[in-house]
């Protein structure tokens, strides 16, 4: 398990030779080096060849100067394919401020307290923890009756291990 809130990630040097500064408040990792890897491979896709893209982007004029100009920026990865679908569900068709408020709410309420308290941050539930959830009870965070049945459905499906999200990543 490891806390977000407490990691802090920043680029130094210059394209040619960038380096990755990584700022660990009061985590523990066992081992630390190789479990920290392994959460910033996943949440910056560090491994990620992005030499399709570039070709992609190279067949238009505009698509290719935004390629060229940010060129081996990579955007930010959810921790989990299970998060990355909870947010979509929590921040269709509104904005990201009120998605981000339901999420922050759900993570509040139904989120695990890290091993570590650091102020009041929780761990993003897992799915057998929503899967327990109740409609009356994500409703009561300000979610929609087909989010919260939706989002307790995957979440179900998803502990039952009747979808299998990592075909998805």
């Amino acid at each position: 398990m490891w806390v977000r809130c407490g990691l802090a990630v920043r680029q130094v040097g210059n394209m040619a030779r960038p380096r990755l500064l990584v700022d660990v408040a009061g985590l523990a990792f066992t081992p630390p080096h190789k479990a920290l890897r392994q959460v910033l491979n996943r949440l910056l896709g560090l491994q990620i060849d992005l030499a399709p893209s570039y070709a992609i982007a190279a067949r238009d004029a505009r698509l290719n100067d935004l390629a060229i100009r940010f060129r081996g920026m990579r955007p930010p990865r959810f921790p989990t394919v299970f998060e990355a679908l909870v947010n979509g569900i929590a921040c269709q068709q509104l904005s990201l401020e009120a998605g981000l408020t339901l999420l922050n709410r759900l993570v509040a309420t139904h989120g695990q307290a890290p091993l570590r308290r650091l102020g009041a941050c929780n761990v993003f539930p897992q799915p057998a923890q929503l899967g327990h959830a109740t409609v009356k009870s994500l409703r009561a965070l300000g979610f929609s009756n087909n989010k919260s049945t939706t989002i307790i459905e995957i979440a179900s499906a998803v502990d039952r291990q009747d979808v299998r999200l990592d075909q998805l990543d």
